[in-house]
């Protein structure tokens, strides 16, 4: 393994986990959900020569007022034998999968 080719990027994002498995699926056809509504749970992507795990978290949901909550979700990817560019390809791709619409 040659230096540099490991890494880490957390994400904080609202989304539940069934939006999770949604884009996850978009991302990775191979990809297959957990069952049930698990709170916490990592997957492996093969990407180039290496990999990217994967790690959903649930938080509690942030309230804004009274009568909204947005669900948070801590989703941390960690790299394995990727380099700088590979992982900046990973990240765009990812990005990509949970782009949502707006205006």
């Amino acid at each position: 393994m040659t230096e540099g080719t490991n890494g880490r990027v957390v994400k904080s994002m609202s989304l539940t986990r069934a939006e999770f498995d949604r884009s996850m699926a978009v991302l990775d056809s191979d990809y297959v959900p957990s069952k049930g509504d698990v709170a916490r749970d990592e997957t492996c992507i093969h990407h180039a020569d290496g990999r990217a795990w994967v790690r959903f978290e649930a938080l509690p949901d942030v309230l804004l007022g009274a009568r909204l909550a947005l669900p948070r979700a801590r989703v941390s990817i960690t790299f394995e034998n990727l380099t700088p560019a590979e992982r900046t390809g990973f990240l765009a791709r990812f990005d990509l999968a949970f782009q949502r619409g707006g205006g």
